[in-house]
């Protein structure tokens, strides 16, 4: 998941596949619940993490991934006329392979298998 044009391109140039818009991201913070969805980088297991929690936060960095920045602003509750953004995480080696995925649509964890 992106918010970045040249990276969304790239990552199409080697071999993803676009499935779409998944939802908007709001650049400045003009509503009391929304909060910093920010993006860390793990280089030792090429993954990529985002999150607006702060315990999350403090546990990435502690463990050594990378502050990529803030991808923008998230609500963290309900709110009239959005919809909720689900992460999903699936272990394959524990602590070395972990994939992270963000869906709109809780029955698409069930794709993700």
């Amino acid at each position: 998941m992106t918010t970045n044009y040249s990276e969304h391109q790239y990552s199409l140039s080697i071999g993803y596949t676009n499935v779409g818009t998944i939802g908007k991201v709001e650049k400045i913070q003009f509503h009391s619940s929304l909060k910093k969805f920010r993006r860390f980088y793990n280089g030792s297991i090429h993954n990529h993490f985002m999150s607006h929690a702060d315990a999350d936060i403090s546990y990435v960095l502690s463990d050594g991934w990378q502050d990529d920045g803030y991808v923008g602003y998230i609500y963290t509750k309900q709110e009239s006329g959005t919809i909720p953004l689900y992460r999903l995480h699936k272990t394959y080696t524990p602590g070395v392979d972990v994939e992270h995925r963000y869906v709109i649509n809780s029955s698409e964890s069930y794709n993700l298998q």
